[in-house]
C-alpha cells in the first residue's frame, strides 16, 4: 500500500456543519457589523481559517479579553445550533467504518482541523470521537500555526502520527484546504 497515513479536515467533512459555521459567523457578523456575510466573504474569510483570521476581518480593533468575548460568543452560536441539529448531528456516514476499517489495516490517521480547542472539546464530548482519536495526536487550532493554504496543519499531523508526509493523503472540503494539501 503505497500510503500509511490520513489526514482529516473535521469541519465539512467529518461533520457535515458548513452551514451551522455560517449561520453562527453570520449572527455575530449582524451583531458587530450590521450586516450579514456574503458568500464571497464567507468563502474567503472563514472555511479553511482560524477564527482568529475571521475575527481579524470582523472587527481587526478587537484584542485581548474583547476578542476572547466575542470567540465565545460565536463559539456559544455554533454549539447551540449543533446541538439543535438533533440526528443531524453526527459523524458523516461511513466515518465510523471507514475509522474502524483504518485501524483494522493498521493505517494511522488523525484530524487537522481550524477548529480551537473549545470545539474541539466539544466534538469530543458529544461525537465520542475518542473511540477512534486520541485527543493530543489531534491537531487544531492553537494560535501556532498558520491557517490553510499555508502546510503547516499538515505537516504537523504528519509529524504526530510519525509517517512521511509524502506517504500520506489528505480529506478536505475547502479550497484553502485542498491548496494546503498541495502546498
Amino acid at each position: 500500500l503505497k500510503y500509511k497515513g490520513i489526514f482529516f479536515d473535521f469541519n465539512g467533512v467529518l461533520l457535515l456543519d458548513r452551514k451551522w459555521h455560517e449561520q453562527a459567523w453570520d449572527s455575530v457578523s449582524f451583531e458587530l457589523r450590521g450586516k450579514h456575510f456574503s458568500e464571497k466573504e464567507a468563502e474567503e474569510h472563514i472555511h479553511g481559517k482560524t477564527p482568529q483570521e475571521t475575527w481579524s476581518f470582523l472587527s481587526p480593533e478587537s484584542k485581548g479579553k474583547a476578542l476572547r468575548k466575542l470567540f465565545l460568543l460565536k463559539e456559544r452560536h455554533y454549539q447551540k445550533i449543533a446541538l439543535s441539529q438533533g440526528r443531524d448531528f453526527r459523524l458523516s456516514l461511513g466515518a465510523k467504518e471507514l475509522f474502524n476499517m483504518l485501524k483494522q489495516h493498521g493505517i494511522k490517521f488523525t484530524i487537522a482541523t481550524s477548529s480551537p480547542l473549545i470545539i474541539l472539546n466539544f466534538y469530543f464530548k458529544h461525537l465520542h470521537l475518542g473511540k477512534w482519536f486520541k485527543k493530543k495526536d489531534v491537531i487544531y487550532d492553537n494560535g501556532r500555526f498558520r491557517s490553510k493554504p499555508a502546510p503547516d496543519m499538515y505537516i504537523a499531523a504528519s509529524n504526530k502520527i510519525k509517517v512521511n508526509i509524502r506517504r500520506c493523503i489528505v480529506i478536505d472540503d475547502a479550497k484553502s484546504g485542498i491548496q494546503s494539501a498541495r502546498n
